[in-house]
């Protein structure tokens, strides 16, 4: 079993949208509805492209997952020191839930991270109701990071995590296959 990740072009916008949408659906039967109620349409994720931030997780070749990788959040966070990768509209595809490849995905990222060694942590944001979702950060190595966060206008509907990369080891002895394209190195 081969679990990669690499940069989406404009050709995977299908498969980006595809998930993401499953992700909609699925956050919405949970009462979460940070992401909308509505289904997200190719514009919104075109620019994530464009700018090289949107990631696909392959399953020994097949699309299982998308994540958007990003050196600042100000919107959320605030001003920061580029000391974190921002994780953000991260999903599993539909018939991958239950398998922890979601977990699996957030191991590669941070093994990654930690190899760039300029990158102490990964951040994200999660709504405040929800606890699933809260408890599932958690137990992949996210702890509360709110005071860190310095946002322009405060929020209490969000909660903000943090995965220090320095405490994680590595998944595999090779290095993953994404590293000069996530990085540009």
């Amino acid at each position: 079993m081969s679990l990669t990740i690499q940069r989406a072009t404009p050709d995977d916008i299908p498969a980006v949208l595809e998930i993401l949408n499953w992700g909609v659906k699925n956050k919405i039967r949970r009462g979460d509805l940070a992401w909308g109620e509505n289904s997200i349409e190719a514009s919104a994720i075109e620019p994530f492209i464009a700018n090289g931030t949107a990631y696909l997780a392959l399953l020994d070749g097949q699309i299982i997952g998308t994540l958007m990788l990003g050196w600042q959040d100000d919107i959320n966070w605030g001003k920061q020191q580029q000391a974190a990768c921002y994780l953000q509209r991260f999903a599993v595809a539909a018939g991958f839930s239950g398998q922890n490849i979601g977990g699996q995905i957030l191991d590669l990222v941070a093994s990654t991270v930690k190899e760039q060694g300029n990158l102490s942590s990964i951040r994200l944001v999660c709504p405040s109701g929800n606890p699933k979702l809260r408890a599932y950060y958690e137990k992949q190595g996210f702890s509360r990071a709110d005071g860190k966060a310095n946002p322009t206008l405060p929020r209490t509907d969000i909660v903000y995590y943090e995965r220090i990369v320095s405490n994680t080891a590595p998944i595999s002895s090779n290095k993953p296959s994404f590293i000069s394209k996530l990085f540009g190195r």
